[in-house]
């Protein structure tokens, strides 16, 4: 993949689908620099698949393979569910503010 140095948004709203955070420590890394490099103004919208865990759901514990994802809470974020992350219960919520 390319390392895009600038990043143009244009529009206030971002469409994010399939990330699967915490498949892969270097992909994750790139999703947090592109989610730090959105202005403030920008509402993000996730089409489903944010996350990569199976039946876990609710007793997962977020904060511990999560930890970065609490740079969520500073945007204005809204989530749809995918099929990985159906089951993902209150405490996610509290953890990105989402």
């Amino acid at each position: 993949m390319e390392n895009h140095k600038e990043l143009v948004i244009s529009g206030d709203v971002v469409f994010i689908a399939d990330i699967h955070f915490g498949i892969s420590k270097e992909i994750d890394a790139r999703f947090l620099n592109f989610i730090k490099r959105l202005p403030e103004s920008i509402t993000i919208i996730s089409l489903g698949d944010f996350v990569d865990f199976w039946a876990e759901g609710n007793n997962y514990d977020f904060s511990a393979d999560y930890r970065n994802l609490s740079l969520l809470q500073k945007k204005k974020i809204f989530f749809l569910r995918g099929n990985r992350d159906f089951l993902i219960g209150d405490r996610w919520s509290k953890l990105t503010g989402g």
